[in-house]
């Protein structure tokens, strides 16, 4: 875990349907807000979906899941049913988010639940169903900063956004030559979604990777859409790999 703010170390373990189990912790970044941080259960289903684990059935936390994290889990399918396991009690999700709002209470007149893509399971598209056009934010981009539009292209296939169908992928290169990506998230409950630069920090330190040595940066974005992610990223890579 790296919780400089707080100093709270949480984990979490998420077992998938296929057996295996996937590790999260907390992240919390220094100098920016506190809605940058990053939940272990949140890390946890991220490591999950960046190795194509199509359901989760059980999440063991070292402690109890806050609201932020329940909301999260709640994109799941049967999500209801999902094991909340800690070293004091055990339940479903449901049991702990009663009478909860997700996924299925935005659906369109008409829509059928059964064809609502959720969280984890395959929303990739295709080129076709994409702007040809996308916005891009390159930041401390070098002559080879190229090399990473397919990589944020690929990862902006993945992202899940039901709500502003608002794709984003993002790839960062660090400084002794790593490349990682990351893709948005939404949630229904809009607040706990995560953005590309958070799933995609997730994914530096799940390999111990230090935050500050990103040394390029590309996000990829459609032209107009609802939801934009290029300020946040600039100035939150401002305060953690200044130029």
């Amino acid at each position: 875990a790296r919780p400089p703010t707080s100093r709270f170390h949480v984990g979490a373990a998420a077992r998938g349907a296929s057996g295996n189990v996937y590790l999260g912790v907390n992240v919390e970044i220094s100098a920016v807000p506190l809605n940058h941080s990053i939940h272990a259960e949140q890390f946890a289903l991220v490591t999950a979906m960046a190795n194509e684990e199509r359901k989760v059935e059980a999440i063991a936390t070292t402690e109890a899941p806050c609201g932020h994290c329940r909301q999260f889990m709640n994109e799941l399918r049967d999500a209801g049913g999902l094991r909340c396991v800690t070293r004091k009690w055990r339940s479903p999700l449901a049991e702990l988010l009663p009478h909860a709002f997700g996924p299925m209470d935005l659906l369109d007149d008409g829509e059928d639940e059964s064809a609502r893509t959720l969280l984890l399971e395959k929303s990739w598209v295709d080129d076709s169903g994409m702007n040809a056009q996308f916005a891009t934010l390159a930041y401390r981009h070098g002559d080879d900063w190229n090399a990473l539009v397919p990589l944020a292209l690929e990862a902006m296939r993945k992202a899940y956004a039901p709500y502003s169908s608002s794709r984003a992928g993002i790839a960062i290169k660090t400084s002794c030559g790593g490349v990682f990506v990351g893709w948005s998230l939404e949630c229904a409950a809009y607040n706990p979604s995560m953005s590309p630069l958070q799933v995609v920090f997730a994914r530096m330190v799940a390999q111990g990777k230090d935050l500050s040595s990103i040394e390029q940066c590309l996000l990829l974005e459609c032209p107009g859409a609802h939801v934009k992610y290029d300020c946040t990223v600039r100035l939150t890579l401002e305060k953690i790999a200044p130029k």
